[in-house]
């Protein structure tokens, strides 16, 4: 009997299915909403923790989330082409077994351990804010907290749930790709390799 999802068994799970597109793009399309959703409820929560906020700030924080959305589903989308293309690329496209459609969904199933690490990434996030007591009547002051807030991104804490997250991604990739398009696991891991880099530095930045 084969897998239910790839988490664990990624090839077992791949080989078994004709086309992984539909559920790739299902869980592509969830990590994107819980990535918003994440991201509003920790600048609410940012905001809460604002003793005297400057007038309008709330506003202007809400305002700047939503003028950037756009801009922000267009990168999530582009990156899960990228992913899918370097991957779908790099081992040879068209000459294997697969197509750029299987590609797509390994990739979007390679955003799931993103989904599931997300109440503890939310979890030590609203802790960590919830210790904060900002004062909003000094706005120079209060903008200098809240630039050594993003210090909290190298706690070991939270580099343990990237790298976490990334392994597992990589692994999904790896083993996901060599199952949908025929070739062994060792000529899909570099290209993973480098995906897992790039991610990994760009989640620092």
């Amino acid at each position: 009997m084969s897998p239910r999802t790839p988490l664990l068994n990624p090839h077992e799970y791949f080989a078994d299915r004709d086309d992984p597109f539909p559920t790739g793009l299902l869980v592509f399309v969830l990590h994107v909403a819980v990535d918003i959703l994440l991201l509003f409820v920790l600048v609410h929560l940012l905001f809460s923790r604002i003793e005297n906020p400057p007038k309008g700030l709330q506003g202007e924080l809400t305002n700047m989330l939503v003028g950037v959305l756009p801009v922000g589903l267009l990168l999530y989308g582009l990156a899960w082409l990228i992913v899918a293309a370097m991957m779908h690329g790099f081992i040879g496209g068209s000459s294997t077994d697969g197509s750029f459609r299987d590609a797509l969904g390994v990739a979007g199933w390679a955003y799931a351990p993103e989904l599931i690490t997300a109440p503890a990434t939310l979890g030590f996030t609203w802790y960590q804010l919830s210790q904060l007591h900002l004062d909003g009547s000094d706005t120079a002051q209060l903008a200098a907290e809240l630039e050594a807030i993003e210090s909290a991104t190298f706690h070991p804490v939270s580099l343990a749930i990237l790298l976490l997250v990334t392994g597992w991604s990589l692994c999904m990739l790896a083993r996901g790709i060599a199952a949908t398009h025929n070739v062994s696991v060792s000529e899909t891991l570099f290209p993973a390799l480098l995906i897992g880099v790039g991610s990994f530095l760009l989640a620092l930045i």
